[in-house]
């Protein structure tokens, strides 16, 4: 049997080295356009259905020497012919001219994996002065045109973005976002208010240069930056997700600042120190737009807590200039800047929708992806230019199946698991797409226990943003609860860490975690179960009470249920402890 696997991310090469170990006698290719292939290391299981691990780009060609029944292509799929089960392809490396259809090659499969991934919403395409962020390809590109840049802007208030404006240190950065507070895809206001204060320290000790006092000198000296030639974004193009922590490969957050005069003073710091006051806690409940009550625990960071935080506090040079509510509206042509503008000689001016104008060096374009779906013909796609998937990862077509982000799950019975475009959820979904295959061409009745062997229950994802570790489980932002029903507890120590659980109907919905609280396993078996632990409440961030010592993982939901009602009933809530 042939199997084919299009695109060389996390999700097709999950899926490629599967199907190596599941059919070891079968051959395996695997064609993509990048001549790099995202493999997965360092795993490190958080529990039932959370993982942490690294991302590692190696030469395409590599993976063959590790599973001998996979090689690879490198070209550019062109056209698919369902009929004949055909794959035609331009071959892709500098011996070749891509778009030259004398060159056309084929591939012939039995079977068919699509693991294309996504290509970004660049705000203004076709603009040298707008860099789309994708790909390995295209942060390269970022880094050298982050030598010597004074002024960038970044557009976008996702995953991406985040890591970008807490990494970029040296030079200034005004971020402009859509909505009213920062990651709004992950947080809410709360939690995104914890995490703010950690854009006004760096990740870094400042070197002598950067932390010099001395009198800059003026634009036209030698320390200028040096002119950078500009080409239209190649971004458009689909390209593998950088993974996890993909920042720290290239040494963003290391650069040495460009001397050049500031045009505004520097920001205050006045109002992010994190606070040494004594441990004490506070009890308010509020009630947020939506109308959920939430009870807000604020545990004031102590003294011996801010010494042992695990993330160097060292001053910026620059702080973040966040323009909220607001996106890019336009490039501005020459005679549409103001003689103040001029004079600083910025390469491109740009206007905000909020009528805000600003120089800077360039823009980066962090503003989400849309599935690499374009050119497929014959397939069904969904609204959202995702391919449809049934169950068990299968398109439209006949033994071609999807998987990551090119595929839109729409199938999905559990009200705790919803698709985001995630290296996590491409990664299970190779792995199961693999499961799938495998079993089809082997023509078993096991339809039943495929469903089981891929976990579709519960939301799970552990990433890391201004140096915390992140955790989501299932509902985490209340997604869809009826806020009459819905209790939202939130405990925090500003610095240290963040915890938010969600209720609804006394029963745990989702969870988020940042810092590192050891609470993922515990709230992710309570989501599960879904145990009635209202009579619980805010205890269930208590620390002084391990909700771990009432769970037994072997036998269940009897012992938890029982004990937690127990004490409900017979412990004074003032006295409860472990």
């Amino acid at each position: 049997r042939l199997f084919v696997v299009a695109g060389a991310g996390i999700a097709g090469v999950t899926c490629a080295e599967t199907l190596a170990r599941l059919c070891p006698s079968d051959s395996i290719t695997i064609i993509s356009e990048s001549e790099l292939l995202k493999g997965v290391c360092n795993v490190k299981k958080l529990s039932k259905t959370l993982e942490e691990f690294s991302v590692v780009e190696t030469p395409l060609s590599s993976i063959s020497f590790t599973l001998p029944n996979i090689q690879t292509v490198r070209g550019r799929i062109t056209s698919i012919s369902h009929a004949d089960h055909t794959i035609n392809y331009s071959p892709v490396g500098p011996e070749h001219h891509a778009q030259n259809d004398q060159e056309q090659q084929h591939i012939k499969y039995d079977y068919l994996c699509l693991c294309t991934g996504a290509r970004p919403n660049v705000v203004i395409r076709d603009s040298p002065h707008v860099l789309g962020i994708r790909d390995t390809e295209t942060v390269e590109h970022l880094r050298r045109r982050l030598v010597n840049a004074r002024r960038v802007v970044i557009v976008g208030n996702g995953g991406i973005a985040l890591e970008l404006v807490h990494e970029i240190a040296h030079c200034e950065v005004i971020w402009a976002i859509k909505d009213d507070h920062i990651g709004n895809a992950f947080f809410d206001t709360q939690a995104a208010e914890f995490l703010l204060p950690e854009l006004y320290v760096a990740t870094h000790q400042p070197s002598a240069e950067e932390s010099s006092s001395s009198v800059p000198p003026s634009s036209s000296s030698s320390s200028s930056p040096a002119p950078y030639t500009l080409t239209p974004s190649s971004s458009t193009q689909g390209g593998t997700a950088l993974g996890p922590s993909w920042y720290s490969k290239y040494g963003l957050s290391s650069m040495v600042p460009v001397s050049v005069p500031l045009e505004h003073p520097e920001p205050s710091v006045e109002g992010v120190e994190r606070p040494h006051q004594d441990t004490c806690t506070v009890l308010t409940r509020t009630s947020v737009t939506n109308d959920v009550d939430v009870t807000n625990i604020n545990i004031m960071m102590n003294a011996h807590a801010a010494e042992t935080h695990s993330v160097p506090i060292y001053p910026r040079k620059y702080l973040p200039v966040i323009e909220y509510n607001t996106t890019l509206r336009r490039i501005l042509r020459d005679e549409d800047h103001t003689p103040v503008d001029q004079e600083a000689g910025w390469p491109v001016y740009i206007e905000l929708s909020n009528g805000k104008i600003y120089g800077c060096d360039f823009v980066v374009s962090a503003t989400g992806v849309t599935p690499n779906s374009t050119g497929l013909e014959g397939f069904r796609i969904e609204l959202d230019g995702g391919l449809y998937v049934d169950k068990f990862m299968r398109t439209s077509v006949s033994d071609v199946y999807a998987a990551g982000d090119i595929c839109t799950i729409t199938w999905a019975e559990s009200p705790q698991w919803f698709q985001m475009r995630l290296w996590s959820q491409a990664r299970t979904q190779g792995r199961y797409a693999a499961d799938c295959i495998a079993s089809h061409s082997r023509n078993e009745d096991n339809s039943q226990d495929l469903e089981l062997s891929f976990d579709f229950e519960l939301f799970a994802h552990a990433t890391r943003f201004f140096g915390h570790r992140v955790v989501m489980l299932g509902l985490y932002n209340a997604q869809g609860l009826d806020p009459q029903k819905t209790k939202i507890f939130v405990r925090q120590s500003p610095g240290v860490s963040y915890m938010k659980i969600v209720l609804f109907d006394g029963r745990m919905q989702g969870a988020l975690l940042v810092g590192q609280t050891d609470l993922e396993e515990t709230f992710e078996n309570l989501i599960l179960n879904q145990l009635d632990v209202e009579a619980f409440g805010e205890d269930l961030l208590n620390p002084d009470i391990d909700v771990e010592d009432f769970f037994d993982y072997d036998t269940g939901v009897s012992i938890l249920g029982c004990k937690l009602h127990h004490l409900a009933g017979l412990i004074p809530f003032a006295s409860r402890g472990s």
